[in-house]
């Protein structure tokens, strides 16, 4: 759930601005490590169940991230 409130406005800002090149990978670096600390912190705010929400987040994030490359990458004949 904490995803939703985090990813839509990164994906959001890389569509307003559509950066290329390496500006595109800068973004892409910059906004996922800001929404990687966001979740952290709201995880953290959130349960004491998780024991490292950052790590918590940064797992999330980079199981999500690989996800969409596979999708965007699949081409269905």
């Amino acid at each position: 759930i904490v995803n939703i409130l985090t990813n839509p406005p990164a994906v959001l800002l890389l569509l307003m601005l559509n950066p290329t090149g390496i500006f595109r990978f800068f973004y892409i670096v910059v906004a996922e490590t800001s929404v990687i600390l966001l979740e952290g912190a709201i995880y953290r705010a959130g349960s004491e169940e998780i024991p490292h929400p950052r790590l918590f987040s940064l797992t999330a994030n980079a199981v999500s991230f690989s996800a969409g490359i596979l999708l965007s990458n699949l081409h269905i004949i």
